[in-house]
């Protein structure tokens, strides 16, 4: 088996708020040797709080790193909590709402359109 030197974590660029509460910090892969077909983010949502309804363009597949809460996605509001992963379609509408006692913090990746 080859192993190659310890590889240094990605950084994330400054956090952006995005109400009371929300904000959201996207992975910088300016510093890595090649060029993924993805982008990616954590955000938070503090306890008590909710993310901003919005939709994207793009597929998103998230993963629920901590915390616990509701996914409002279109008409259907599901539980969710660490460990979940969830495929959000392009375009459809979502709100994340923290139920919980500590922060949610989920990690969101989506392809880059060619």
């Amino acid at each position: 088996m080859h192993r190659n030197a310890a590889l240094p974590p990605l950084a994330t660029k400054a956090p952006c708020q995005y109400g009371r509460g929300f904000s959201v910090e996207e992975f910088d892969f300016s510093r890595v040797t090649f060029s993924p077909p993805f982008e990616m983010s954590v955000f938070r949502v503090e306890p008590h709080c909710s993310s901003v309804p919005e939709s994207h363009e793009d597929t998103e597949l998230w993963l629920v790193a901590a915390g616990t809460g509701q996914l409002i996605c279109g008409d259907a509001t599901s539980e969710i909590q660490p460990g979940l992963a969830i495929a959000l379609p392009a375009q459809t509408v979502h709100q994340v709402v923290n139920t919980g006692a500590v922060t949610m913090e989920i990690f969101s990746i989506w392809w880059i359109q060619a």
